[in-house]
């Protein structure tokens, strides 16, 4: 199967990656790990940030390596009905090759698992069906430290979420070219979530795949050592006999 690739990565420029994070040590650390392809995918909440992005692609442009490198963006929205703050214009503006984009909260305050289920998977439609958007970002995935500040319980039980809003996001992805991301240290290697949860998720992998939908490899590391974590989804993939052209690149 293909591998090496690694299609979501932060840096140290928007501080969302700490400092190990530039260009130059993610590019080296790549080299030694054997990565053949590289997208670096920082967030892009609001337009105020793009000045960061310039920097990134400053630095990329002047970083030899002998990976294969791309100029990437993660999208977000920022409440329920929201929107991103990209078009075409902020596209070619900055020279962007590739978006990735997905939910980043609950959009709760207080707890209540069908509408948090209702309301991740409204965005994984809506940003799966984007024309701008190529990679839906680690569905499923939540943030331990959102549930931890508002006392919620963890979301660690994937047989909550119905199975046809599973096929209708695989369906819905596979209709509009939209690859579906694996996500390792979001999902695969995340000590928040339990080995039952885990092995719910490889099933879902398996019914994504079954539908013939494009998976991407991601590690979306915010620490260089978290570069290479990758390896983890590979295995996963290979588990599941999931043939190369289902592989996003």
């Amino acid at each position: 199967m293909i591998r090496g690739t690694d299609y979501h990565l932060h840096t140290t420029y928007l501080k969302c990656a700490n400092e190990t994070m530039t260009i130059e040590a993610i590019y080296r650390r790549g080299e030694e790990l054997g990565l053949t392809s590289l997208g670096i995918t920082d967030h892009l909440n609001t337009l105020d940030k793009l000045p960061e992005h310039e920097k990134i692609k400053r630095d990329m442009a002047a970083t030899e390596t002998s990976l294969e490198t791309f100029f990437g963006v993660e999208l977000n929205l920022l409440n329920v009905e929201g929107d991103i703050p990209y078009d075409d214009g902020v596209r070619e503006q900055l020279g962007f090759e590739f978006a990735i984009g997905g939910i980043h909260a609950t959009y709760v305050d207080e707890w209540d698992v069908k509408r948090v289920v209702d309301i991740q998977h409204h965005h994984h439609l809506r940003f799966a069906r984007d024309p701008l958007i190529d990679v839906v970002v680690h569905p499923w995935w939540f943030s331990g430290g959102e549930f931890q500040q508002k006392g919620f319980p963890k979301f660690d039980d994937l047989s909550v979420v119905p199975e046809e809003y599973h096929l209708e996001f695989a369906r819905t992805a596979k209709e509009h070219g939209t690859a579906i991301e694996l996500n390792a240290s979001a999902i695969f290697v995340c000590d928040w979530y339990p080995d039952r949860f885990k092995e719910q998720y490889k099933d879902y992998v398996r019914l994504l795949a079954a539908e013939g939908v494009q998976l991407s490899i991601c590690s979306d590391a915010h620490d260089i050592g978290m570069l290479g974590t990758t390896r983890v989804v590979e295995e996963v993939l290979e588990e599941i006999g999931v043939p190369d052209d289902q592989i996003w690149n």
